[in-house]
């Protein structure tokens, strides 16, 4: 299980935000295997639900408009 937590330090914390990415991106390749059930939550630009995507076929991604009522 990979998590990230609000108000808690980032995986990445300390490095660039693209090195920081590039390592979640791994990480998400390395874990996710075929048949895997999949949530991201807070998915923003969902480029971590379409990397765990490439590897299973059971992705949920989902984010909240804070604009929308």
């Amino acid at each position: 299980m990979i998590a990230y937590v609000p108000g808690h330090p980032r995986p990445d914390h300390g490095r660039s935000q693209q090195k920081g990415s590039n390592i979640l991106a791994e990480t998400v390749l390395g874990e996710v295997k075929p048949g895997d059930k999949v949530l991201d939550m807070g998915t923003g630009s969902a480029i971590q639900a379409i990397f765990a995507a490439s590897k299973s076929t059971n992705v949920t991604a989902v984010d909240i408009n804070p604009h929308e009522s």
